[in-house]
């Protein structure tokens, strides 16, 4: 067999569970660090034991082009836009609780044929951040901690990761897929590995009509309501190469967004001058173990969550610091004579509009819109240098988000 040259970005593929593909990634990483602990003893100069573990990162980027389906599919739930790209749906922050996903990358070296495939599963979010700027294209990130990452090749090259659903204690189903002459090789309950086929576990998948019942040895344990995933090889071994779409958006620019940053007792105004608004959303978590369990069992997200806002704007006069001190009518007026940092109010509204035309900007173009309330300044900042415009700069601090698909496709 002849060694590749190398495998391009066009050889490369993001999938979620049931083969749903992640479109406008830009750059995918995963990073496994390996940390061996020293086990020491009195009265011994060496070492008792060599206890090995490692923890796996992935990040994610992505285009924003103005549409949630992205969101919702790397937070673990495909089936909210399986039907369109931007359906009328919203998501709050309590998404992010149980923001799990099983990733499947199938790698190319021709952007034909699959040679091997990589599957990242139990993947717990545990950050995301967005960034609207004046100047490039608007980018979404997504980072996790992974608790399982395997390549597979040759005979196992093509894989696929599928939702299972409780059917009985010791059967889970896979709804609306016969995957009859396929092998089974990993399973996971709740996030947490129960079945393994490199491990000499046996996973049966057995045709139920339009459905697949799955079933193990040693036999599974399961309860209503389980989060269960199956990994299982596919007869495909076709690369899923994307075709371009040159009339829909690749990626959000300047002139698809709109900022608005005001106060409750305000009105909600474009706030000019807006250089650039950047979102990161901290995810916190703390991994829930128990005895006779090597993994954790689940990873639970630690509340309030931290969010930080960043906006950075062309500095022209104070109305932005009046409006953030309930004081905008009274700079509208005119009567305001001044402002110190005691007057900041903590009730402030962040919120982003992304529409799909650049020149447009009305409710049958408005395409998704991130939204914070209750939004307190953290920082504040000016700088000037020589030869250059003054900005200014405003950092935010919340607990919430809620972003809103419009329904209107990105597409034109």
């Amino acid at each position: 067999m002849s060694k590749p040259n190398f495998v391009r970005y066009t050889g490369v593929a993001l999938l979620v569970e049931g083969g749903v593909q992640v479109k406008r990634a830009t750059r995918l990483t995963h990073s496994t660090d390996f940390n061996t602990e020293r086990l020491l003893e009195l009265a011994n100069a060496g070492v008792s034991e060599l206890v090995d573990s490692d923890t796996t990162s992935v990040t994610v980027e992505c285009s924003d082009y103005g549409a949630v389906d992205n969101l919702f599919k790397l937070i673990g739930r495909p089936e909210v836009v399986s039907g369109s790209v931007n359906p009328a749906v919203a998501f709050r922050d309590t998404e992010f609780e149980n923001a799990i996903v099983d990733f499947v990358v199938p790698f190319s070296d021709d952007d034909i044929t699959i040679d091997y495939s990589l599957y990242l599963g139990s993947c717990y979010m545990t950050r995301y951040s967005a960034n609207y700027s004046v100047d490039g294209t608007a980018t979404e990130t997504y980072e996790y901690t992974c608790s399982y990452k395997r390549w597979y090749l040759n005979a196992l090259k093509s894989i696929r990761v599928y939702k299972a659903d409780y059917s009985s204690a010791t059967t889970a189903v896979v709804s609306g897929v016969n995957l009859n002459g396929q092998t089974g090789l990993f399973v996971t309950v709740g996030g947490s590995k129960v079945l393994d086929a490199k491990a000499s576990d046996t996973i049966t998948l057995t045709n139920n009509g339009l459905n697949t019942d799955v079933t193990g040895s040693p036999a599974l344990t399961l309860s209503a309501g389980d989060r269960i995933r199956v990994l299982t090889t596919l007869t495909s071994t076709s690369f899923p190469a994307l075709t371009t779409t040159p009339d829909g958006l690749g990626g959000v620019r300047r002139g698809f967004v709109d900022a608005y940053l005001y106060n409750s007792a305000g009105s909600e105004e474009k706030t000019l001058r807006a250089q650039s608004v950047g979102i990161d959303v901290s995810l916190d978590r703390t991994q829930l173990n128990e005895l006779g369990r090597k993994e954790a069992y689940f990873q639970s997200l630690n509340r309030p969550i931290d969010i930080r806002l960043n906006v950075e704007f062309i500095a022209t006069d104070l109305e932005t610091l009046a409006k953030m001190s309930e004081l905008e009518s009274d700079f509208d007026g005119t009567t305001l004579t001044a402002l110190e940092l005691a007057d900041f109010a903590a009730s402030n509204i962040l919120r982003v509009k992304i529409y799909n035309s650049e020149t447009t900007h009305s409710a049958a173009t408005l395409v998704k819109s991130l939204h914070f309330n209750s939004v307190g300044i953290s920082t504040q900042g000016n700088e000037v240098t020589a030869g250059n415009n003054m900005n200014e700069t405003i950092q935010f601090a919340c607990d919430n988000l809620l972003v809103s698909g419009h329904g209107v496709s990105p597409f034109l």
